[in-house]
């Protein structure tokens, strides 16, 4: 393991330094501290990952680990994201992270999830249950959302499929993530809350003193 660790470490310094980007400076504490477990790259993967993207730090988005970025890098590389799929949508076809649905005469006849890339797509599931358990984040709101109304599968799934999709738009537009989006989402959807209760009430003829 570590043998293949010096090799892929050389491989990244040569492909950083061939593209000019060997120059670009990551700071760890311009994002959240991620744990480097056991088995993840003894190498400083989060400095290629930050060079080979033009400067974009993807460790910003909840779940995401240094054993994502190093099979994204190994997979199809940072560089080459946004210029083989035209599209997030194309992305995470590619990555079977959504539905493959057949259907005919209005009906749905199949709706299974493709194999895609395998490493990468299980690197993503592996992310979305990551930050499913970061309290008060965007993408755990997402998560129990979803699973409140589906099971804990499709829930992983949809979480996987929106980390890859945020993913992809920051490559593209070489942005960081929008923490105050979590912030603004919530407010949105207790907004929804309050526009359902609402219509409830007067349905049934509820006033605000009848509630206890």
């Amino acid at each position: 393991m570590e043998q293949c660790d010096e090799k892929l470490n050389e491989q990244l310094q040569k492909l950083v330094e061939k593209n000019n980007q060997a120059d670009l400076y990551f700071d760890p504490k311009s994002g959240k501290k991620k744990v480097r477990y056991q088995n993840s790259p003894k190498f400083k993967i989060e400095d290629y990952a930050y060079q080979m993207s033009d400067g974009v730090n993807l460790l910003e988005i909840e779940g995401v680990s240094y054993d994502l970025l190093l099979t994204l890098v190994t997979e199809v590389g940072l560089e080459d994201i946004t210029t083989k799929f035209p599209s997030k949508k194309h992305f995470v076809s590619w990555l079977a992270l959504c539905p493959n649905k057949k259907v005919s005469g209005g009906k749905v006849l199949s709706s299974k999830v493709g194999k895609g890339n395998k490493n990468l797509r299980g690197a993503f599931i592996s992310a979305s249950v990551g930050a499913s358990k970061v309290k008060g984040s965007y993408l755990q709101s997402f998560y129990y959302r979803i699973k409140s109304s589906a099971d804990g599968k499709v829930a992983k799934m949809a979480t996987a499929k929106k980390i890859a999709e945020i993913e992809y738009t920051m490559l593209k537009n070489k942005t960081t993530y929008d923490a105050k989006m979590n912030l603004q989402i919530k407010e949105n959807q207790k907004q929804q809350s309050i526009k359902r209760i609402n219509k409830l009430m007067q349905k049934h003829g509820i006033e605000a003193k009848d509630i206890v």
